[in-house]
């Protein structure tokens, strides 16, 4: 699937200084959004000459601020181009392999806790919730008991 094409091209729209993309699933819902502007948010990184990644804690909450430099040698092994530009292939986070494992690393204990403490109460309409466990659009008490009865 194409996610953004013509990139080069002189009729092509590109991702600029203020931008908000929209990743919709194969039925066209919108899933998450992106948005990015360094002039915008002041404090958030600017992706000119680097790349920038979200972990997968924050997939799903449209926060600026939440974006990291790729580095080389860093989590994502980012590589430099011939031109000195430093990004990295990416990477697809798969869904959790053990409910309330929120942070896809296998195992249900701590740092899946506060995540789903974080995102406490009903979900924002405009974005997926990613500790919303059960689907309902509100991390609630069914949630918690998810991850207890599968805390590692």
């Amino acid at each position: 699937m194409k996610i953004i094409g013509d990139l080069g091209a002189t009729t092509a729209i590109s991702i600029g200084r203020k931008d908000e993309r929209h990743i919709r699933d194969h039925a066209g819902e919108l899933v998450d959004r992106l948005t990015c502007g360094d002039q915008e948010f002041p404090g958030s990184i600017r992706t000119q000459g680097v790349s920038g990644w979200i972990s997968p804690e924050d997939i799903g909450l449209n926060n600026p601020y939440a974006h990291t430099f790729a580095a080389v040698g860093g989590v994502l092994d980012a590589y430099v181009s011939a031109q000195g530009d430093i990004g990295n292939p990416g990477v697809c986070f798969t869904q959790p392999t053990v409910d309330g494992d929120l942070n896809r690393d296998g195992s249900v204990y701590l740092q899946d806790l506060l995540i789903l403490l974080a995102g406490w109460g009903p979900c924002p309409e405009s974005t997926r919730c990613p500790a919303d466990i059960d689907g309902g659009g509100t991390v609630r008490l069914g949630g918690l008991l998810v991850l207890r009865s599968n805390w590692s």
